[in-house]
C-alpha cells in the first residue's frame, strides 16, 4: 500500500519472499521516506531528485542541513540492505551525508558553544551548566 500498489491481495509481488521482507523491515519513521522507498524498489520509480547538487548543499541553513541530514540517515540503510533502488547507489547517499556533515561542522563550529558556560554564583568558579553553585560551595552551604 505504502508504494502505491491496488489493494488486490492476489496481484503478484515483482519480487521474491525474503526481498519484501527485507523492505518491510527497514528501519525508519513510518511516516518518513518509506513509501518513496518502497515505489521505488517496487515500482521502478526514482529517487535521484531527493540528492542535492554539493554547491546547494555547501550553502544550506542549518535547520535544512539537519533536515536533510535526517533524511539521508533514513535513505542510506535502506540502499544498504537493498542495493541501488530508484537510481541511487549506497556510494550517493555517502557522497551526500559527507558533504552534509562537512556543512554542518562548519555551521556548528563557528556558532560558538551550544551553552554558555556556567559560574557558580557565589565564588564565579566554573560550574555545572544545571548547578547554581560549584561543588565547593555547595558543601559550604553556599
Amino acid at each position: 500500500m505504502a508504494a502505491g500498489a491496488g489493494p488486490a491481495a492476489d496481484a503478484p509481488w515483482p519480487v521474491d519472499g525474503p526481498t519484501v521482507w527485507r523492505l518491510i523491515t527497514l528501519p525508519g519513521a513510518p511516516d518518513g521516506l518509506f513509501p518513496d522507498i518502497a515505489a521505488a524498489f517496487l515500482a521502478s520509480r526514482s529517487l535521484t531528485g531527493l540528492l542535492r547538487p554539493g554547491s546547494e548543499i555547501a550553502s544550506l541553513p542549518l535547520p535544512d542541513a539537519e533536515t536533510y541530514a535526517g533524511m539521508l540517515r533514513e535513505l542510506r540503510p535502506a540502499l544498504l540492505r537493498l542495493g541501488e533502488v530508484g537510481g541511487l547507489s549506497p556510494a550517493d547517499t555517502a557522497a551526500a551525508e559527507a558533504a552534509v556533515v562537512r556543512r554542518l561542522n562548519e555551521l556548528l563550529a563557528g556558532g560558538g558553544p551550544l551553552s554558555p558556560p556556567s559560574v557558580c554564583v557565589c565564588c564565579g568558579t566554573p560550574s555545572a551548566p544545571w548547578e547554581e553553585h560549584c561543588g565547593q560551595c555547595r558543601c559550604a552551604g553556599g
